[in-house]
């Protein structure tokens, strides 16, 4: 993690990017055989077999079998409704304003509300959804996709800050700490 200096007005400040996690992908053939990822530079990448044979069709590996990408997200019936203040615990990706009557009526009807769902763009990720009445733009709907929650991202660095914390604070005490004076005892 790296952390960069700033200055705003009279107060010094420190920043680090919060980064969405991205999650692990195993690409397998038809058959569920592992494949290799060759990083292209000049010419695309491309998969390999363990033989190092280029494969046309790479597909997503979960549970042990083969999957072809995710479908662009055209429909939803399973969501969830949540308070809206989750919203900022997303790390946003993407924003969208949205348009709906009949949702902006029905999110309208229930203040701090959102509604929350799985969604994908096709391909091999999806992103948690949120969906939710602006304050600001009053009115208007937004959606915002993440794949990452800041609590997630901002725990190990919390984590860290403490550790860092903790040794200095051991090393303050040790150097505050006097040193016994064999003259300070008596006879």
């Amino acid at each position: 993690m790296v952390w960069f200096n700033i200055k705003i007005t009279e107060h010094f400040a420190k920043y680090t990017p919060l980064k969405a996690k991205e999650k692990e992908v195993v690409y397998c053939d038809s058959n569920g055989n592992k494949l290799n990822y060759v990083k292209g530079s000049v010419i695309k990448g491309y998969y390999t077999d363990d033989n190092g044979n280029k494969v046309d069709n790479a597909f997503i590996m979960k549970d042990n079998k083969p999957f072809s990408k995710y479908d662009k997200t055209k429909e939803v019936n399973k969501i969830k409704e949540v308070e809206l203040r989750e919203v900022e615990n997303l790390l946003t990706e993407k924003k969208y304003l949205m348009y709906s009557e009949s949702l902006l009526k029905e999110l309208k009807d229930k203040p701090n509300k959102a509604i929350k769902f799985l969604f994908s763009n096709g391909g091999k990720e999806f992103y948690y959804a949120y969906v939710y009445v602006s304050k600001l733009y009053n009115g208007f709907l937004f959606m915002e996709l993440g794949k990452t929650f800041i609590s997630d991202s901002v725990k190990p660095i919390i984590e860290n800050m403490k550790e860092k914390e903790k040794a200095e604070q051991l090393n303050l005490s040790v150097q505050g700490v006097e040193k016994l004076n064999l003259n300070e005892i008596e006879l």
